[in-house]
């Protein structure tokens, strides 16, 4: 990865009625937690997105959120500064995002981890 990239965080498991932009100020304020200000902080978040993981095998799902951090050192800030905060009343687990999916020739996407937690899954993005 490129450093001027930055980093991918991954909110696993968001609670229900989240918006992008309430995520995004959850971590921004985590940034500034970490001591991000001013031009660095403004700059810190170019890309925040909420997806919908559907298993098609129950038709259980979860939001999960993806944000953008640039630079990767404050990514790695924001991980640490955020992980096990409450968000809308819930401990969010945060992480570095590891791309562990496999897309089939139907669009549709297979987990790599296999196991009981594997099957067959419909990823969303959701608008708000």
């Amino acid at each position: 990865m490129h450093r001027d990239n930055g980093l991918l965080i991954d909110l696993p498991v968001l609670p229900a009625g989240i918006t992008r932009k309430t995520l995004r100020e959850f971590v921004r304020a985590g940034l500034a937690d970490a001591g991000y200000h001013g031009v660095a902080l403004s700059r810190a978040i170019p890309s925040c997105s909420i997806i919908r993981v559907t298993r098609l095998d129950t038709g259980k799902s979860q939001l999960k959120g993806l944000v953008r951090i640039w630079p990767a050192k404050a990514a790695m800030a924001a991980i640490d500064t955020l992980d096990g905060r409450l968000l809308l009343g819930r401990p969010m687990h945060v992480m570095r995002h590891l791309h562990s999916t496999e897309f089939a020739h139907d669009g549709t996407v297979s987990s790599r981890q296999g196991g009981t937690r594997g099957g067959e899954l419909k990823i969303e993005l959701v608008d708000d």
